[in-house]
């Protein structure tokens, strides 16, 4: 099995040699992870019962939450001013940290009080959005992959592959696999151990951009397609000429693929598929820019461009409300009952179903720059601070 890419083992091993197993997974799928689920299982815990939620880690790229805080009952708890805020964005939450990103730098905070934990950098360049797997987080820097203790920021392991696959986001996770791009190859690997678990073809199958429930969307030449967990093609539909898009261009939710992309005739459109056969829903070119942002809910896909958001029924395409907003760029963070709308004067929350404003605006008078949304808490980037809105404080 070819494979480009090599990853160093920085922790060490429990019961195994690591390096060992790292060897022993260019074998067979089946094997390796047999090895892999016997010595590593309390290692890394399954992330779907916790608490925590992620504002871009989402393999989906939703941006969607189902904890659901009343905005309403929201006021702020603590608020700090780390060293070189400006660059500083929240994406992770875990049940007792806040993790943040600032250009090539990790930090972890405690929820609690706002006191930081740790602080993991690199010098190769800046990160992209780091995905959070159990008590792992991954990220890439260039053209190196960091696996990074979750509790105390120590390297678990990194990984140096070729550079011809970026990914444009997050990296991509599914049920405990994380997906590192390797040139000609994607690289399964166990994100907390670097363990070698499957390698897919990425000549034949592109880039891939999302996950979801068994299944990998891949972009190749204009062609968005879905494979299973194997590499097997389900469906495949031709979308244009574009690059592939970013976690901010595309949604995938139990029923629909969403993604914003330019059409043969390079006008930039957003277009709903059908998940399971690859069928166009609809497609919408109304005030779409380049940098349009998609979010899905349950029922309804929120498009932020501009200054303005739209909620679109994501089966058939009717706009159900439109909303303008006065200030830069939304680009929402959505619950159940609320979609959350960062902007340069504090933070909108918007009731999901009808557009209308919930309560007073959060954090009136400053720049927010990112949020995420966790159990009964938001945190948030805004001018040069971290802030903490909880309920009843």
């Amino acid at each position: 099995m070819h494979t480009e890419g090599t990853i160093d083992v920085m922790s060490p091993p429990q019961t195994l040699s690591r390096r060992a197993l790292l060897s022993a997974g260019g074998s067979c799928f089946a094997g390796s992870y047999l090895l892999d689920s016997g010595v590593f299982s309390g290692t890394d815990s399954a992330s779907g019962a916790t608490g925590w939620q992620q504002r871009w880690g989402d393999s989906t790229q939703r941006k969607f939450t189902s904890a659901d805080p009343d905005p309403t009952d929201l006021g702020q708890s603590w608020t700090l001013t780390p060293e070189d805020a400006g660059s500083l964005t929240v994406e992770c939450i875990g049940p007792d940290r806040i993790y943040a990103r600032g250009y090539n730098r990790l930090l972890a905070y405690r929820r609690d009080d706002g006191s930081r934990q740790w602080t993991y950098s690199a010098d190769e360049g800046s990160f992209s959005f780091p995905s959070l797997v159990g008590n792992t987080l991954v990220v890439q820097e260039n053209a190196t992959v960091h696996a990074v203790a979750a509790d105390d920021g120590s390297a678990r392991w990194t990984g140096h592959f070729a550079t011809t696959h970026q990914p444009r986001s997050a990296t991509v996770t599914l049920d405990g696999t994380a997906y590192l791009p390797g040139g000609r190859t994607y690289l399964g690997v166990h994100p907390a151990t670097g363990f070698h678990r499957q390698t897919f073809d990425a000549k034949t199958l592109g880039t891939l951009v999302a996950a979801g429930d068994q299944s990998l969307f891949w972009w190749a030449n204009g062609l968005l397609h879905m494979t299973d967990t194997d590499g097997e093609t389900q469906w495949r539909r031709s979308l244009g000429r574009s690059h592939p898009p970013s976690g901010r261009g595309i949604a995938v939710t139990d029923s629909a693929v969403v993604v914003r992309h330019r059409s043969t005739d390079n006008d930039l459109v957003v277009t709903a598929l059908d998940r399971d056969g690859g069928g166009e829903l609809w497609t919408t070119s109304d005030d779409i820019d380049t940098g349009s942002a998609i979010s899905a809910g349950p029922e309804l896909v929120y498009v932020g461009t501009g200054r303005q958001v739209r909620a679109i029924e994501y089966a058939t395409g009717e706009a159900q409300w439109t909303r303008t907003i006065d200030s830069s760029s939304p680009e929402p963070v959505v619950t159940p009952s609320t979609a959350y709308i960062p902007t340069t004067d504090g933070l909108v929350a918007l009731d999901a179903a009808t557009g209308s404003q919930r309560g007073d605006r959060l954090l009136s008078g400053r720049t927010v720059h990112s949020l995420a949304v966790a159990d009964d808490a938001i945190y948030a980037t805004a001018d040069d601070n971290l802030v903490a809105l909880e309920v009843g404080a």
